[in-house]
C-alpha cells in the first residue's frame, strides 16, 4: 500500500521573531520589546499566521497544490520552524523560503513592533513518506502475527482430531 502512494518530503526553514529596528529607535524601547517577546504570545501567534490562508496562498504558487505548511516554535527560543510537506522536495523548499518575507509583512500590520527575520533557508529535504523501515517492520509483525495464528489454528484441529489406526 505505501509503495503506491506518491513520495512526500519535507523541508524546513528558520526565522527568528525580533524587535523591530526601526520601529524601535530607543535602546530602552528594543529591550522592552525583547522582554515582551519572552511572553510568548507574540511569537505562537506568527507561527499561527503560518497556517493562515494569507500566507499559505501567498507562498504557494496556483500550481503548487498538496503542500501542507506548519510553523513550530523551537522551545525556549524566539525561532520559528517553517516546514513544509509535499510531493517535490524543491518546490517545498521554495515554498518555505517564500514564508519569512510574508510573514514579515504580516507581523508587522499586526504588531508593528516585530519583525521576521530568515535565520536559515530550507535547502534538502527529508523523505517522509514512504518510510521503508515502517513498511518492512509493519510487514515483519503483520506476518509474524498471521503465521502464529495459522500454527496455532493447525495444533488445535489436530488435538481435536480422532486419532487415525
Amino acid at each position: 500500500i505505501g509503495m503506491t502512494r506518491p513520495n512526500r518530503y519535507r523541508v524546513s526553514a528558520v526565522a527568528a521573531i525580533v524587535p523591530s529596528v526601526q520601529a524601535l529607535s530607543e535602546p530602552a524601547d528594543r529591550l522592552r520589546a525583547l522582554q515582551a517577546l519572552d511572553q510568548r504570545t507574540i511569537v505562537a501567534s506568527v507561527a499561527a499566521f503560518t497556517g493562515m490562508p494569507m500566507i499559505t496562498d501567498g507562498a504557494r504558487a496556483a500550481n503548487e497544490s498538496g503542500y501542507v505548511l506548519r510553523g513550530v516554535v523551537l522551545p525556549n527560543t524566539n525561532l520559528l520552524r517553517i516546514d513544509v510537506d509535499g510531493p517535490d522536495a524543491a518546490r517545498a523548499a521554495a515554498i518555505a523560503n517564500r514564508v519569512p518575507p510574508l510573514l514579515r509583512e504580516h507581523t508587522r500590520a499586526v504588531f508593528g513592533l516585530y519583525d521576521v527575520a530568515m535565520v536559515s533557508p530550507a535547502s534538502s529535504a527529508e523523505l517522509i513518506f514512504p518510510r521503508m523501515g515502517r513498511i518492512v517492520a509493519a510487514g515483519l509483525i503483520l506476518g509474524l502475527m498471521i503465521g502464529l495464528t495459522v500454527a496455532w489454528i493447525l495444533t488445535v484441529m489436530r488435538r481435536g482430531a480422532p486419532a487415525l489406526p
